[in-house]
């Protein structure tokens, strides 16, 4: 009888933990299912099949982020087959260990440059409230943004990656780096697309 009893109740004790086992699983593909970004119309070229695809790719610059160094590159993919090509830059985030790549299309270089300006001009003026922040984030996921918990000291800057869960604080002097590397990699690209850029050694 005891034993009878003992294995209903281990069966009981499997069939427990697997459900529990199977809640926590669709719980965390849900999770990653919400957080992950579409891709970027450069993303979905290169991720073409069937079909013979180019990749050219040029380094604009780079900044140093304290431990972590962010690089900018310039990109253009096409698809001989149909004469299509498209431009925009690759966000790279590289400290010990870890790596974080993002990649912005052409059409949001615009947007993206005068949110960087904007995000280094911020003052207490944007809200009467002493909490804010003022950002902005790519379709696929890099975010810039100027913050405060209170209405004194400085305002702070933070650079966040498609891929980090934690952002990266930015100086004044960096968060102008950046603005200049963004802008430097736009008039490259721009130059592509006129014809005017054949490479670069």
């Amino acid at each position: 009888m005891w034993r009878h009893l003992f294995g209903i109740m281990f069966k009981l004790k499997m069939i427990i933990l697997l459900v529990v086992g199977s809640l926590v699983v669709a719980h965390q593909s849900s999770a990653q299912s919400t957080n992950a970004y579409p891709l970027t119309m450069l993303e979905t070229v290169e991720n073409t099949t069937g079909q013979l695809v180019v990749k050219g790719s040029a380094p604009s610059g780079d900044v140093s982020l304290g431990s972590t160094t962010l690089t900018v590159v310039c990109k253009e993919d096409s698809l001989p087959s149909t004469g299509k090509k498209l431009y925009g830059i690759l966000v790279d985030l590289k400290s010990s260990g870890l790596e974080d790549a993002t990649v912005v299309d052409y059409d949001e270089m615009d947007a993206l440059l005068q949110s960087v300006d904007y995000v280094s001009k911020t003052d207490w003026s944007v809200s009467p409230l002493p909490s804010f922040s003022a950002g902005y984030t790519t379709e696929a996921g890099l975010r810039i943004a100027a913050y405060s918990s209170q209405r004194k000291g400085q305002i702070k800057f933070v650079l966040h990656g498609s891929h980090y869960a934690k952002g990266i604080p930015l100086s004044a002097d960096q968060l102008s780096k950046f603005y200049d590397l963004l802008a430097q990699a736009k008039a490259q690209l721009d130059q592509l697309r006129n014809g005017t850029v054949t490479g670069r050694n």
